[in-house]
């Protein structure tokens, strides 16, 4: 049994020394190709297609996390040129950050009269108060 065992370890050794150049090739190449995987996966997994948000998320969000996503829609549109993002997803982006002030701004102004400005006899945003 153990005489088959080192015959056998014999030949893996006389193998690995005598292809040891296309072993190492090919492990470069296999380690490349893990690596390129990991890259895109992970640019993938970082890239602004997971800031998508249901009408269901604006609607239970709490403000808290409504001002921490906008946050990250506006750092991630505003990084669009070092991220080589296309021009229509930078685009989605900015209507996106809008959307968010649009739902944030109401929410604010919730039962509250919008409050738009007025021209008095003074002229615009000045009180009529003498």
């Amino acid at each position: 049994m153990k005489e088959k065992i080192k015959e056998k370890y014999q030949k893996t050794k006389a193998f690995v020394i005598k292809h040891k150049k296309k072993i190492a090739i090919g492990t470069g190449i296999v380690s490349a190709i893990i690596g390129a995987i990991a890259v895109v996966a992970h640019s993938k997994s970082n890239s602004s297609n997971s800031l998508n948000y249901t009408k269901s998320f604006f609607k239970n969000a709490t403000d808290d996390q409504l001002k921490f996503e906008r946050e990250r829609v506006r750092q991630e549109w505003a990084s669009a040129g070092l991220n080589n993002i296309s021009d229509a997803e930078e685009s989605r982006l900015f209507n996106l950050l809008h959307y968010f002030d649009k739902v944030i701004s109401d929410r604010a102004w919730a039962g509250q009269e919008k409050g738009y400005p007025v021209h008095s006899e003074h002229g615009w945003h000045l009180p009529s108060d003498d």
